[in-house]
């Protein structure tokens, strides 16, 4: 596949995965946020996709967390919050972060029960400075149907359960051992944990790599990134159009982006809800 540099305000741009596909942003200072709620479990997973469905030898990864607290559950990509953590007091004072993760991480936060208990909001980071979307949605209503099939999975005995979502379909082992009907993405409602969640075509792949009981306590927030309002019809057009033509879509919407390269570059687009 051909490689194509591209230079975000003299920076290196970093590939991530909007609503399950990758684009490009840039760091985002985490100094002002409202709470929400307490974390008292934390999950780490590891998430293999492919971005490229042309190019499936190509598998890339990232790290994603899932807070659960009360009432409310974040997920969000590890990668991005050290990304903008150490980007955070140089952002404060007015200079610009030279150093950034070159991973594929995420644009996307899933903040799961808020604003109410059956909401989804999502906040999705457009590249290349542009703003930080938002939309809310009921949480989708997931008809598992749980099979006989049992492994073990980080010590925990999984059993298998599968669901139609989003345009795939989809294979979950979860533990009741850990009475926490949470997943990592929009997969919940499980009698347990979901240690691991898996497409039937081999596209995204996420597995628990880890899982920390919170006794302490942290607050589970949501950054204040002057959030701009939108729905999931019109992100999705504004989506496809990025794919479509980066650079065009990027100036419209505000960010700044240059390519070295062909400045009509179309990219690999394979969403996780299709």
């Amino acid at each position: 596949m051909k490689a194509i540099k591209l230079i975000l305000l003299g920076v290196s741009l970093f590939s991530i995965l909007p609503l399950g596909a990758q684009v490009f942003d840039k760091p985002r200072s985490l100094a002002e946020a409202d709470s929400l709620d307490r974390v008292q479990y934390r999950v780490l997973y590891q998430l293999d996709f492919i971005s490229d469905p042309t190019d499936r030898e190509y598998v890339t990864q990232d790290q994603v967390r899932l807070d659960i607290g009360t009432q409310i559950s974040k997920v969000y990509s590890l990668k991005h919050y050290q990304a903008d953590s150490a980007a955070t007091p140089l952002i404060e004072t007015g200079q610009f972060p030279r150093k950034i993760v070159t991973d594929v991480v995420p644009p996307i936060i899933l903040y799961r029960g808020y604003p109410k208990t059956q909401d989804i909001t999502t906040d999705y980071r457009l590249p290349a400075g542009a703003p930080v979307m938002s939309y809310v949605e009921p949480k989708p209503t997931l008809q598992w149907q749980v099979k006989p099939e049992k492994r073990e999975i980080l010590g925990h005995s999984c059993q298998r359960a599968e669901v139609s979502f989003g345009g795939r379909q989809w294979i979950a082992w979860f533990t009741s051992e850990i009475p926490l009907s949470e997943g990592p993405y929009k997969f919940g409602g499980l009698p347990g944990l979901i240690l691991e969640v898996a497409d039937s075509e081999g596209d995204y792949r996420y597995t628990c790599i880890g899982i920390a009981n919170l006794s302490a306590g942290e607050n589970i927030v949501r950054w204040k990134w002057n959030q701009r309002p939108t729905t999931r019809k019109e992100l999705e057009k504004i989506i496809v159009q990025l794919y479509a033509n980066p650079e065009q879509a990027i100036k419209a919407l505000g960010g700044r982006m240059g390519f070295k390269g062909d400045p009509m570059l179309n990219l690999p687009y394979n969403p996780i809800e299709k």
